[in-house]
């Protein structure tokens, strides 16, 4: 059984709950999956179970699983850290360093997708700050079934200042 944010417990039944987190991948939460997991019973024994990831779930979800002895498992979901996405509901966020020149001028990238495509990003303005680049629909799926909807890659941007005023004054001479 599967609830999204807040679990219900019947309060006249008396249950062994139990609440587990549960670390996931964003390739994982991206195309669902399958986790075998250890839990230890009380003759202190392992009982692996098979734990049902749906694509696209949110964090902080809760996973109930019925144990054969009578206890309920709860797992709350919780992202890994990802090397290049941050997640933020379904968007991703990407954060790319660029130079004063690329600042200025544009540049020219590869953004490589949960889903395995190369995106070329074409950036021809001028990159401030406060400038996000929004690739629609590659983002993460919706948390529902039958629905091919997907959150959007949000591309944020550090610019990287020389510390040597003489270096800045070359740049904006170059130009």
């Amino acid at each position: 059984m599967l609830l999204n944010r807040k679990a219900t417990i019947n309060v006249g039944i008396k249950q062994d709950v139990e609440k587990i987190p549960i670390y996931l991948t964003l390739n994982e939460i991206f195309y669902g999956a399958l986790k075998k997991i250890n839990i230890p019973k009380s003759d202190r024994t392992l009982c692996m179970i098979n734990l049902r990831i749906p694509k696209g779930l949110p964090v902080n979800s809760e996973i109930i699983h019925d144990l054969t002895d009578g206890r309920t498992i709860i797992f709350i979901t919780n992202d890994l850290p990802h090397k290049h996405f941050v997640r933020s509901g379904q968007d991703l966020i990407s954060t790319y360093t660029v130079t004063i020149e690329e600042m200025m001028f544009g540049v020219q990238f590869i953004v490589h997708t949960l889903d395995n495509k190369q995106l070329r990003v074409n950036i021809t303005q001028v990159i401030t700050p406060l400038y996000r680049k929004v690739i629609r629909g590659e983002g993460m799926p919706a948390y529902r079934e039958n629905c091919d909807k997907r959150g959007d890659i949000i591309l944020q941007f550090k610019i990287h200042i020389p510390r040597d005023p003489c270096v800045i004054k070359k740049i904006i001479c170059k130009t």
